[in-house]
């Protein structure tokens, strides 16, 4: 059985990505994950045993149409990025950016993969080469306390945005230099999604 699955991401020809761990041994407890492809008319045509755990956000799909997810691939190495061929399901690369737990993935406007992370210094924004998994450049979060690292967002001048330990950060997708912080009012700590406004 399914226990968990991740969201889902659709491609321009209607293909519905996606991954889910399933239990595949009762006594003791085995866990496998599994990422899969299926047509616009329901067709299965890939699954792939992959890391030990994906999270629960969807895959991004890249302009060269590849897959970028974010798992655990129980090596012990902690969270990586992984990108995925789409048409095969087979595996390209994977990095892990941080020891700490790691967002799911964002496409930038330069075409930068780009995650957060947080739980482990150095908590922040990287920035990923889409070709080799290389990391760009890092914008750092100011506070460098555990806490869970909340998904990045596009705004329509290309800026990356971020939320951390009460704060929204605007990056520079070029350089990761933070152009701007602000503050929440009052004493929020943690947002689970960010919706962004034609006026940014």
């Amino acid at each position: 059985p399914a226990l968990e699955f991740s969201g889902l991401a659709v491609g321009a020809d209607g293909t519905v990505y996606g991954g889910y761990v399933a239990v595949t041994q009762q006594a003791p407890i085995l866990y496998v994950a599994r990422r899969f492809a299926i047509s616009a008319e329901g067709v299965l045509l890939w699954q792939h045993n992959g890391a030990a755990t994906w999270n629960t956000n969807p895959p991004a799909i890249g302009p060269d149409g590849a897959l970028y997810m974010v798992g655990d691939d129980g090596t012990g190495s902690g969270w990586k990025v992984f990108k995925v061929n789409a048409t095969t399901g087979a595996p390209i690369w994977s990095v892990a950016p941080t020891t700490g737990t790691t967002s799911h993935p964002l496409i930038a406007d330069n075409g930068l993969v780009i995650v957060a992370s947080g739980g482990n210094v150095p908590n922040g924004v990287h920035a990923l080469d889409p070709a080799t998994g290389a990391g760009v450049w890092m914008g750092r979060f100011d506070d460098q306390t555990y806490g869970n690292a909340t998904a990045p967002f596009l705004l329509h001048t290309g800026e990356i945005g971020a939320i951390w330990e009460g704060k929204i950060y605007r990056f520079d997708p070029d350089r990761g230099r933070p152009i701007r912080t602000v503050p929440f009012p009052g004493t929020v700590r943690t947002v689970i999604g960010v919706a962004v406004g034609g006026d940014n």
